[in-house]
């Protein structure tokens, strides 16, 4: 797991509400859109170490000793900002108030610049001020709110400088300074819709990577993902069930491959109602499949034994001239760990699978020790 998907966030309500990405966005696009505050501190640094460069010209041209205090609160913000980044442990709020803190700063270094009539640090100044501006909407886009307060503050510490000092043009930097927001708001948009979108197309590539075409269940390689995922993310046991319908074959010669992609279309929709969401299922191939569950014990594999074969043995209408009933047969086996954890656990679940279908059909057997194949559990389906 990475540093981003253990971040706390901000624990202030007005600091959250500031920090907000989002959240009627996927977990994952929320995820990479956060992490955007969390890459490179380079960034950060320049940008401080640049406006406490202009405070100390600053300083050094007009002598108002304010610039040193500024320049004192730059270098605060700035640590505060990088211990931050660098301890995910701790919740974000410093990381925002920190970058509020700094915009403010360079806020009233323009003021004090604007209010000194130093003609060329007020253009140095101002310049400085459109280069933060961008690199403000460059970087913190994925938070609008965020960043256009940031922007916002930059502006106003100009605009309310200079008005006070020429009062006949407030109404126009008034003007102006709603007319700026907006544009800001619109690139900031624009900035955040691009990244989103190709967030969204990464993500639905990635998906379909991970899906069985024909029945949107996982592929292998999704079941990989799903088991890495799982055990990264709770420590406990697992099991995997290998299924395979019975009397498919003879259904797919006799109505046609087209039924037959219709008829495992069923029986994945059959199997996703009653696992539900907390259980990993895969179309291996053909008509076979594959299930991670959690393991809660022998008594409650059983039972999810005898779920799966009773749903499957339910009959399936596929239209008004179509309704088939099947069976299924299905071996399990407890997951191991290791770095093959999965390729073993298909294989022990495989050998159940082919012991079961020696029994007859319609039954799973269960390996209730892996290191001792011969311990078996022969489940028939419920009956209805």
């Amino acid at each position: 797991m990475t540093d981003t998907e253990h971040r706390i966030g901000a624990s202030l309500p007005g600091v959250r509400w500031i920090a907000d990405v989002g959240c009627h966005w996927s977990n994952d696009i929320n995820l990479k859109l956060i992490s955007t505050f969390y890459g490179s501190f380079s960034p950060l640094g320049l940008a401080s170490l640049n406006s406490m460069a202009v405070a100390f010209v600053a300083y050094l041209r007009t002598g108002i000793g304010w610039f040193l205090w500024l320049i004192a609160l730059d270098a605060f913000t700035l640590a505060l900002r990088y211990v931050v980044i660098r301890r995910p442990e701790w919740p974000s709020d410093g990381l925002f108030i920190g970058g509020l803190a700094w915009t403010l700063i360079l806020a009233v270094t323009t003021a004090l610049v604007v209010k000194s009539g130093d003609q060329t640090m007020i253009v140095v100044t101002l310049a400085w001020n459109f280069a933060a501006c961008a690199g403000i909407v460059g970087r913190n886009f994925a938070a609008p709110r965020y960043a256009l307060v940031q922007v916002m503050l930059i502006i106003l510490g100009y605009f309310i400088s200079f008005g006070m000092d020429n009062l006949s043009v407030i109404p126009l930097l008034v003007i102006q300074c709603i007319l700026f927001g907006f544009v800001s708001k619109g690139i900031i948009a624009q900035h955040r819709g691009t990244m989103i979108r190709a967030l969204k197309g990464e993500a639905r590539e990635r998906d379909q990577a991970s899906r069985d075409p024909l029945t949107g269940l996982l592929n292998r390689r999704g079941l990989q993902a799903a088991f890495e995922a799982r055990r990264k993310a709770r420590d406990e046991p697992l099991v995997l069930f290998y299924l395979d319908l019975d009397e498919f074959k003879q259904i797919n010669d006799q109505h046609g491959h087209l039924l037959g992609d219709e008829l495992l279309c069923a029986v994945a929709r059959r199997l996703e109602g009653i696992l539900g969401p907390s259980r990993a299922i895969c179309r291996l191939g053909g008509d076979e499949f594959l299930i991670l569950a959690g393991n809660a014990g022998p008594q409650s594999i059983r039972a999810l034994g005898q779920d799966i074969l009773a749903a499957i043995a339910m009959p399936h209408r596929l239209d008004d001239a179509h309704e088939f009933r099947i069976g299924a047969s299905a071996g399990a086996a407890w997951m191991r760990n290791g770095p093959d954890a999965l390729q073993v656990g298909m294989a022990e679940a495989d050998k159940a699978l082919y012991r079961a279908k020696a029994k007859g059909k319609g039954v799973c057997v269960l390996s209730l020790a892996p290191t001792e194949a011969a311990q078996t559990v022969s489940v028939s389906p419920r009956t209805a």
